[in-house]
């Protein structure tokens, strides 16, 4: 039996492209689960550092939701100048700090 590179491509280009939404949401899955094991992880109060290190960064993180509130991740992370998972461990330990809360995937600074 002879078989087709070219027909044996296209189906595999085919079941590829089945394949990408539920690759999509599988990376999505792994995200979420690596911001809450790094939120786990962060310890509540930053460390004081000299050279600018958790602290500076919480605190740009923290003033990119002062300065945008209902702010979504990806325009903190922005604002803020560091990656989308450090973005997100830092939020979510000012979130249980009691700082900043999150409705419908949009930080807010809690009320006093």
């Amino acid at each position: 039996m002879k078989i087709d590179p070219e027909t044996l491509l296209a189906d595999l280009l085919e079941h590829a492209e089945q394949l990408r939404p539920r690759v999509a949401q599988l990376v999505e899955e792994l995200q979420r689960v690596d911001a809450a094991v790094a939120a786990l992880q962060a310890p509540a109060e930053p460390p004081a550092s000299p050279s600018g290190g958790r602290g500076e960064i919480r605190e740009r993180v923290l003033q990119a939701v002062v300065d945008s509130p209902g702010a979504r991740l990806s325009e903190i992370t922005r604002a803020a100048g560091v990656a989308p998972m450090t973005a997100s461990s830092h939020l979510r330990a000012l979130q249980e700090a009691g700082v900043v809360d999150v409705d419908n995937k949009r930080w807010t600074v809690r009320p006093s």
